[in-house]
């Protein structure tokens, strides 16, 4: 008798890429990316693909460098052959990188930008999961509208990057427009070395509270350095100290009652959350999922439901309009486009460390606990 042996031939794979930041300043952050969409294309690979077509994911490392983002994601387009892209990691790299995908109508699904003004330049080819600067200013005031017959006075420091600037400025409004006397907006280096005579300044003002728009790299030393100086406002703010490297960093006893604000959080109750949560903590050997991770997770959720909405016909063209035409539920909630590319659903949380856990106490419909104020001194 005779075996044949007939050789099925294995369909192409569907290219997706990505700029990010596997080194530099903000590789910490940038290896959160990875690690989820790592996780999620195995998933949807071990399902059978799209369409019985694997993905595909193409990484180039922007080494934390803008400079870097528009050549990465040209190669990836131009040689790399990709059909859909997720974006980079920061504001300032998320601007060249849309301004490709745009010229060569390649999809982007955004994860890591929260400039509002992003929304505001027509792309068509870029939409964003992560909530844009409007969304921190409601429960931050909600917050700060509760408490205030002891919080009177406000000091902000922000990044010399767009995000950092948009938020600086929108928090400025928001305070000034509710009552609140802003005794300081300043402008800061990004990626500085010595916040001293900054922290100094802002604490001869006396501020009940201060805010600064920065990342969690910048929130460290910040920190330290406040507790240097024994600068103890009322409540210390920074925007993405809901990071657990800063905790980690600052450990929980200095820590306790700082504020900040959060994309996404472990704890959440929504649809396929406890299972991702569980599946990464597993692969990763890890005790808790850091934000970006799950809004990273959340991103490719979206684009894997639109691959296999968009059917057979895998053009950008197509990929896009499926993008548009999104409404479902992910491990950051339910997600569905406005015309600008922006979730509508999409809102970031207020939280504040308390007994060594980020609890969320703002928005009220949402919150783990209530605020604890005034924040103690560093180090209790």
């Amino acid at each position: 008798m005779v075996t044949v042996t007939v050789s099925v031939k294995e369909k192409a794979p569907v290219k997706i890429g990505a700029a990010i930041a596997l080194t530099g300043k903000y590789a910490t952050s940038g290896q959160y990316y990875k690690m989820a969409w790592d996780l999620a294309v195995d998933e949807i690979n071990s399902e059978g693909g799209i369409n019985g077509r694997k993905i595909q994911l193409i990484l180039i490392d922007d080494q934390s460098n803008p400079t870097n983002t528009a050549n990465a994601y040209t190669k990836l387009i131009q040689e790399n052959g990709v059909i859909a892209t997720f974006g980079p990691f920061t504001t300032d790299c998320t601007v060249p990188a849309a301004n490709i995908v745009e010229k060569f109508k390649v999809p982007m699904l955004s994860a890591g930008s929260a400039t509002a003004a992003l929304y505001q330049r027509g792309y068509k080819y870029y939409f964003g999961v992560f909530p844009p600067t409007d969304a921190y200013i409601p429960p931050i005031m909600e917050t700060f509208n509760s408490l205030k017959d002891e919080v009177k006075t406000i000091a902000i420091s922000y990044e010399s990057t767009d995000w950092g600037k948009e938020l600086g400025s929108k928090l400025k409004d928001a305070f000034t427009n509710a009552g609140f006397k802003v005794v300081v907006c300043e402008e800061r280096e990004n990626g500085g070395m010595d916040y001293t005579p900054l922290l100094t300044k802002i604490k001869s003002l006396a501020p009940d509270a201060y805010l600064d728009a920065g990342h969690t790299t910048d929130e460290i030393l910040l920190a330290r350095q406040s507790k240097e100086i024994k600068f103890n406002p009322k409540i210390w703010y920074g925007g993405l100290t809901a990071d657990y490297n800063f905790l980690k960093n600052i450990g929980a006893k200095d820590a306790e009652g700082v504020m900040g604000s959060i994309a996404y959080s472990s704890n959440a109750r929504t649809q396929g959350n406890r299972q991702f949560v569980d599946a990464f903590k597993k692969r990763y050997n890890v005790d808790e999922v850091e934000y970006h991770a799950g809004i990273a997770y959340a991103a490719a959720q979206v684009l894997f439901d639109a691959l296999k909405r968009a059917g057979n016909n895998l053009s950008p063209e197509a990929i896009r309009n499926a993008i548009a035409q999104t409404d479902m539920e992910t491990v950051i909630g339910h997600v569905k486009f406005d015309n600008t590319g922006k979730d509508m659903y999409s809102f970031m949380p207020l939280v504040q460390i308390q007994n060594g856990k980020y609890e969320i106490i703002s928005p009220s419909t949402v919150a783990t606990a209530h605020v604890e104020f005034p924040k103690p001194a560093w180090g209790g």
